[in-house]
């Protein structure tokens, strides 16, 4: 043993493999057993090379320098120290637990990978072997560079011609979307799948293309969902870093052509199975690969493009250990030896920091919908039982993380005890002030410029839309507002009144027969009794009747909503639709109970109604401050307060914010476009007058809500809208 601990004489594994990359002028070694690369320089394998276990350390420095490098017994020392750390020396106290390690079967390790992965695991299949001529030959067509090219220009194109599609016409794709319901799932599901298999094929077909070994096609259950995978590890042997990255990245480019077909269908077919099966290719190989396959911050294929390009490998053991040097420098630790890193510290450091609070994100996420969705329909114990291994691991790596300092602070490192006791002074600060200390809180929503106060026309029966008084501009008091006729009301009176009039005319007759018969005096009171019954009814359906004709009880005028009607079959078809309901072309078209028709406004102060969602409105009261900003003068800032609330849900979208970012719509089973939650309306009262002009522009609107904690504001966020959820799905 020399002084450092070491053996007299260390020996490097054989099993390690070797290639050389000319570009880089360095060496990777790969470890089979872990499945881990790592770099060395020229000089760094020469050194290597001479640890075979015939020299010792003594022998190794007197062997002479190799090139580019001046070699001591420190730097050997700590070379040696990080081949230990990389477990890339065969020792007497590594051999045994590596052969066992080899010895495991094909069931232990899915198990292992079970337990260390739930959320992701691999099952072999087969392992693909030959290169017909028809492969080869489809690998050179599919990676050649002028198809490439073109199809970078035709993503683009694509790309652009569908967002303005969407962007043009976004209540037809929100129609189309509730349109998905029973076996079409069924098509997506299987649409899904054919894509995965292509995206595996094109790894297979980029490692005949530059002839790397493709191990294995198995089964890969991501997030308990079923698809493929193509183990393409031997791709590390190739010299160029470009070809190592274009075999990680060939099947997000396979996943690009078939979205660039599918955008071909998409826009040119009126069929709507084409468009549906179109539209999830579109966004199976758009945005299902950008959050999984093309994220560096997951180990799939983004993951090893960035690897590659970088020249870092192992990047996450490598960014993780880089993290870590960085926490402990920020602690006063010292510098630590580093011969086991490639690039930049503070890179990788930056890049572990951004996907570890990724995937801590995506992890809480998955929990919450897994619960979300399992717990309501009586599989709550299946949901724990996926949980609940995540949060054991995860709790694992927090005890880890906690061992390590005090390991650090035992060492002869040591950290600063003043930075130790500033960094848990931060956290019990920063906890306890989510907890107790309150914040600034708004509420933002999307409203309409309107009038203040205004009376709506509502249909209390399925009628015909009859006169109304939007012909003229001011209306006063005892002007007819609205008529409408109910042929069904109307119909069912007239039949009232025939059987009133016949009961009157037979009563008489029974009177008059009394004189001669005095049996005709027993059927008088049935008779008169169903006479007053129909006079009741009768009676019943009168006020009913006046109901469908509304009069001005004050001055003001009539505002036509945009509700779209069923218009006659006599009115021309070039103005069916174009108008409001209560325009005169529209006379005698048929409105259905409950629609509003307009309104009556009697006070001509310009408010703004907007709609906000019930999780917000349980923040608001009357008489709130707000500030809006109007779409069409975004610098002038309006002021106001709260005036009215409903108490009942919108039973739809108002026109003017049909397509807004801000607000989820979908359709009802009538049709109608609604927001996808429950939205409530609120008016705000402004201060100062607006202009008649900006009437019915689009404003944005933020209510002062009452103060509170952060994890008030977060546990709102994420926790209070789940048990209206399952209450709604049970």
């Amino acid at each position: 043993m020399n002084r450092r601990g070491f053996p007299s004489i260390v020996k490097l594994r054989p099993d390690i493999e070797w290639v050389y990359y000319p570009e880089q002028r360095r060496w990777v070694a790969k470890d089979p057993i872990s499945s881990c690369f790592y770099y060395f320089s020229e000089s760094d394998y020469a050194i290597a090379q001479r640890l075979d276990g015939t020299r010792t350390f003594s022998e190794i420095l007197a062997s002479g320098q190799p090139l580019g490098r001046r070699l001591t017994q420190r730097w050997l020392n700590n070379f040696v120290r990080s081949l230990a750390k990389s477990r890339l020396l065969q020792t007497s106290s590594l051999a045994p637990n590596r052969r066992e390690s080899t010895k495991l079967g094909s069931i232990g390790i899915l198990l292992l990978q079970t337990l260390i992965s739930p959320l992701s695991i691999r099952i072999p299949v087969f392992r693909p072997t030959g290169q017909s001529s028809l492969l080869k030959l489809l690998a050179s067509v599919l990676f050649h560079r002028s198809l490439v090219l073109v199809a970078s220009v035709s993503t683009i194109v694509c790309g652009w011609l569908v967002l303005n599609s969407v962007l043009a016409e976004p209540e037809r794709l929100i129609y189309e979307v509730s349109r998905i319901q029973g076996d079409r799932w069924l098509l997506i599901f299987l649409v899904y799948l054919s894509v995965k298999l292509l995206h595996e094929f094109g790894h297979w077909l980029a490692c005949i293309k530059w002839n790397a070994n493709c191990r294995e096609i198995g089964i890969l259950l991501l997030c308990f969902t079923p698809c493929l995978y193509c183990d393409i590890t031997d791709s590390w042997k190739l010299a160029s870093k470009w070809r190592r990255a274009a075999i990680a990245a060939a099947g997000i480019y396979v996943e690009l052509l078939l979205a660039i077909v599918a955008a071909i269908v998409w826009l040119n077919t009126h069929s709507d199975l084409l468009r549906l099966l179109a539209g999830s290719v579109i966004v199976t190989c758009t945005i299902g690969t950008v959050l999984v396959n093309g994220n560096p911050c997951f180990k799939y294929d983004g993951y090893y493009i960035l690897s590659d390009l970088w020249g870092v490998p192992n990047l996450y053991q490598q960014s993780s250990r880089a993290l870590w040097r960085v926490f402990l420098f920020a602690l006063g630790g010292s510098e630590v030896n580093r011969t086991d890193q490639h690039g930049n510290q503070w890179s990788l450091a930056a890049f572990a920091l951004v996907s570890g609070i990724y995937r801590a994100a995506f992890l809480v996420l998955l929990i919450w919908l897994a619960w979300l969705v399992l717990e309501p329909i009586g599989l709550g114990l299946l949901a724990v039982f996926l949980i609940v291994p995540i949060l054991a691991t995860k709790v694992l790596a927090i005890g880890r993380f906690f061992g390590s300092i005090i390991l650090e602070l035992n060492s002869r490192r040591g950290l600063s005890s003043s930075r130790l006791i500033a960094l848990v002074a931060i956290v019990l600060i920063s906890g306890y002030a989510a907890f107790n200390i309150p914040i600034a809180n708004s509420v933002r929503a999307r409203g309409v410029v309107t009038f203040a106060n205004k009376r709506p026309l509502f249909v209390s029966r399925t009628s015909m839309v009859g006169q109304n008084g939007l012909m003229r501009q001011q209306i006063t008091q005892g002007d007819l507002l609205l008529e409408l006729r109910s042929p069904d009301l109307e119909l069912e009176m007239l039949e009232i009144e025939h059987e009133i009039e016949l009961l009157k005319s037979k009563i008489e007759l029974l009177r008059q027969a009394a004189v001669l018969d005095p049996v005709a005096n027993y059927e008088i009171p049935t008779a008169q009794e169903l006479l007053n019954e129909y006079q009741a009814r009768l009676k019943l359906l009168q006020p009913e009747r006046d109901t469908l004709t509304l009069i001005a009880n004050d001055r003001g005028r009539l505002i036509p909503s945009h509700l779209r009607v069923q218009t006659p079959i006599a009115v021309p078809v070039d103005v069916r639709r174009a108008n409001s309901p209560l325009a005169l072309s529209n006379q005698g078209c048929t409105v259905e109970r409950g629609e509003t028709l307009g309104w009556f406004v009697t006070d001509e102060r310009i408010a703004i109604e907007s709609i906000v969602s019930e999780q917000d409105i349980q923040s608001l009261s009357i008489n709130m401050p707000a500030e809006c900003l109007l779409d069409a003068a975004p610098f002038d800032r309006i002021s106001g307060h709260v005036a009215r609330i409903s108490i009942e849900p919108i039973e739809s979208v108002p026109d003017e914010l049909i397509g807004d970012p801000m607000i989820v719509i979908t359709r009802d089973k009538d049709g109608r476009t609604v927001p996808e939650t429950p939205h409530y309306r609120v008016t705000m009262h402004i201060a100062d007058q607006i202009d008649r002009p900006f009437l019915g522009s689009l404003a944005s609107v933020r209510f002062t809500a009452p103060k509170r904690t952060l994890w008030e504001l977060v546990y709102q966020y994420f926790w209070s809208i789940m048990p209206t959820n399952s209450g709604q799905q049970k």
